[in-house]
């Protein structure tokens, strides 16, 4: 992507700024939900989340911490709702947060816990050793 504009006329850093821009509500709201129990805010988090996610630059270093917000959001909605899509789709974004992360980052066995996480709801909800 470079410095230079693309078609739509934005720079790399005018994407970057802007998905962290999306991404930090999506954090806050999240952060509210855990107070006050609001689903609305929760719905909301996997909602401007999601957005930062799509918006973001497949080469940006900022996608891996997004997908893994993305699904602990989606993680903590399963534990309200038990929609099995959500537990699932934590699963995949989370996956590929691990998956595009640098061997060398610190932030991997944060993210590899994370993963953790869904994978053993999954295993409790239909006993898949492929969870395990």
């Amino acid at each position: 992507m470079g410095g230079g504009k693309r078609s739509d006329g934005t720079t790399a850093a005018d994407i970057h700024t802007l998905s962290g821009h999306v991404s930090n509500p999506g954090s806050h709201l999240s952060a509210r939900y855990a107070r006050t129990g609001a689903a609305a805010d929760l719905d909301r988090a996997v909602e401007v989340t999601g957005e930062a996610v799509r918006i973001t630059p497949t080469d940006s270093p900022e996608l891996p911490g997004y997908l893994s917000n993305l699904g602990s959001h989606l993680s903590s909605r399963y534990g309200r709702t038990g929609a099995a899509a959500d537990l699932d789709r934590a699963v995949e974004v989370t996956e590929e947060a691990v998956r595009i992360t640098p061997a060398d980052s610190p932030n991997l066995p944060g993210r590899l816990n994370n993963l953790g996480n869904p994978l053993s709801s999954r295993y409790e909800r239909s006993g898949a050793a492929a969870d395990l």
